[in-house]
């Protein structure tokens, strides 16, 4: 797909990381917020309790957009490369894994009757970060891929 999408967006006048946020945040809101929303009619079939479903909801809105950001910066570290798919499993695995944790065990502690507030705000807390930081590490990473 070499339609030149990517440095039409270096030559925007709107900041790379600012146009980058925006079009993942579409992606989520188009692909990943549906599937969301049909969380609490699979939980009632899998008979969870209405307190854990909440605590499930939360965790896949939390959770989500941290994995679409961490994937558009496996995409723009590894921009170029023969074997992209390798080296992005590499990349991305070690970052993903904490979210995959923290997500399931805010639902465990739930089930448990015990508070999910420690693992929710911690992934509020990677969201923030990764909301801030990975937009501009992944278009710098974008710039310096494409200067080959």
């Amino acid at each position: 797909m070499q339609d030149g999408f990517i440095e039409q967006s270096l030559l925007s006048p709107v900041p790379l990381p600012f146009l980058m946020l925006t079009k993942l945040a579409a992606h989520w809101l188009a692909a990943v917020l549906p599937l969301i929303l049909l969380t609490p009619f699979i939980g009632w079939l899998f008979q969870l309790s209405a307190n854990t479903i909440l605590i499930l909801a939360a965790s896949l809105l939390l959770g989500t957009p941290i994995f679409t950001l961490l994937g558009s910066l496996g995409v723009a570290l590894t921009i170029g490369m023969r074997q992209q798919g390798v080296m992005m499993s590499l990349l991305i695995l070690p970052l993903s894994a904490p979210v995959l944790i923290f997500g399931v065990n805010m639902t465990l502690q739930t089930q448990a009757g015990f508070s999910a507030s420690g693992p929710l705000a911690l992934l509020a807390g990677l969201l923030m970060l990764a909301i801030v930081g990975i937009p501009f590490a992944a278009a710098a990473a974008l710039k310096i891929g494409l200067d080959d």
